[in-house]
């Protein structure tokens, strides 16, 4: 375990409020991760796809409903120079689509 910790940033509105968190494993795999919160093995900050089945079973339980981590921009990158194949838009054009759909649900419309 390093000294000092992982600092974990959350939010409620415009107050803001930092967590140090330290243990003896640290893992930044999802499977890993998911694998070790199932198991009881400590917390994470994930998203709630990650664990919707356990979540809807009650097997886990999200802490601090009402604090969120930090947002996440989420890109897409295709090589310049060369064309982007239908299927690659396709998938990107989904993703946007689901994203977009799930956070007009939970933030009263306000997707990007």
């Amino acid at each position: 375990m390093r000294s000092g910790g992982t600092v974990w940033n959350f939010s409620q509105g415009s107050a803001q409020s930092a967590v140090t968190i330290k243990g003896c494993i640290r893992l930044n795999v999802a499977e890993g991760v998911r694998e070790d919160v199932v198991a009881g093995m400590g917390l994470a900050v994930a998203s709630e796809w990650m664990f919707a089945p356990e979540l809807a079973s009650g097997r886990v339980r999200r802490l601090l409903k009402d604090w969120d981590p930090p947002a996440l921009d989420l890109w897409e990158a295709f090589p310049s120079g060369r064309t982007v194949s239908s299927k690659a838009r396709a998938f990107a054009n989904f993703i946007k689509q689901e994203l977009a759909s799930e956070f007009s649900t939970e933030s009263d419309g306000e997707a990007d």
